[in-house]
């Protein structure tokens, strides 16, 4: 497993998730290898790794690779900090630290090698999870469309989450491997048998 780390050097908990991963490389013997990167200074490091793990927000977070897979914990997700006291010249204290949880259950989910399914409604004219495809050559004056969807899709995925494709009118009943349906934005009004698989799932 691969765990690099993206945090400023402001972050009030980067000592203790140093700490906390120094303490997972004993425990694994060797198995599981860390990157610290700080994204204000080893800028072009940074840009590769957003760019190859889709990283979509500029909070200080990990991301664990593990045969392919990712899953990313910010570093709001490891910790409450209490912020009170920054009007008056304080900085930031940590109440409460859960590194441990967080990266923990992050572990689990990847090395399990389940992703947990959202079924994302299509039929009703929703925008579309798939990007548009690119401009024909012929037709250069065709923009490809960006899918509304695409920044939301990212963060889901990055949660090592599967965002499924699911047109009620082409099954029975929702699938049990789907634990959550999504519906955005539908134009068209759903049908009685429609509304009645949902109130079912």
């Amino acid at each position: 497993m691969r765990i690099t780390v993206f945090f400023s050097p402001n972050t009030p908990i980067t000592s203790d998730v140093e700490s906390l991963l120094t303490e997972y490389q004993y425990a694994a013997k060797g198995k599981i290898d860390v990157e610290h990167i700080n994204p204000e200074v080893n800028f072009s490091r940074a840009k590769e790794l957003f760019d190859k793990y889709k990283v979509v927000t500029d909070e200080s977070m990990l991301v664990l690779d593990y045969e392919g897979r990712n899953k990313t914990v910010k570093a709001s997700e490891m910790a409450e900090v209490d912020q009170t006291g920054m009007a008056m010249g304080e900085g930031p204290r940590v109440t409460s630290f859960k590194g441990e949880q967080a990266i923990s259950s992050a572990m689990v989910d990847l090395t399990e090698g389940k992703k947990n399914i959202i079924g994302y409604v299509l039929g009703h004219k929703e925008p579309p999870i798939a990007e548009a495809a690119p401009a024909s050559p012929l037709m250069p004056e065709q923009q490809q469309a960006t899918s509304p969807i695409s920044v939301l899709k990212t963060f889901i995925e990055n949660e090592n989450i599967k965002l499924q494709e699911l047109n009620l009118f082409n099954v029975d009943a929702i699938p049990a491997e789907m634990k959550t349906i999504m519906i955005v934005g539908p134009q068209y009004d759903f049908s009685d048998r429609e509304m009645l698989l949902l109130r079912d799932f």
